[in-house]
């Protein structure tokens, strides 16, 4: 697949897949997106840290799925290659509490720079 000018989601079926942890909020939505094209993703190996992972791609133990900033350059004797047709998005947000406030301009540019950058 390395060599491949596109991967196509067909195009793991048949690989070892590394990967995180089955709580991770990042291999559930991978899961759902696989399962739903009748893929089974899971190869028996789960790998609790991204750092683990790492390596253990750069060992050629397998593919590693994670998010593109945790590979961004890509490490030695690693590809990068987006999937494609593959929609993998996190819900992200803010929670504050109502009756709390905690003033601050850098606190309110954080939540202007969400609201803008998240409104769709």
């Amino acid at each position: 697949l390395s060599h491949k000018q596109e991967i196509l989601v067909q195009d793991l079926a048949t690989e070892r897949l590394l990967l995180t942890e089955a709580n991770c909020p990042y291999r559930r939505v991978f899961e759902q997106e696989m399962q739903s094209r009748g893929i089974n993703p899971y190869s028996g190996l789960e790998i609790m840290s991204l750092r683990a992972l790492q390596s253990m791609v750069q060992s050629g133990l397998g593919i590693g799925v994670m998010p593109t900033a945790i590979v961004n350059p890509a490490p030695e004797n690693t590809v990068l290659k987006n999937i494609q047709n593959l929609k993998l998005e996190l819900p992200v947000g803010i929670a504050l509490f109502p009756e709390q406030s905690i003033p601050g301009l850098a606190l309110n540019l954080i939540l202007q720079t969400l609201q803008d950058g998240l409104a769709y």
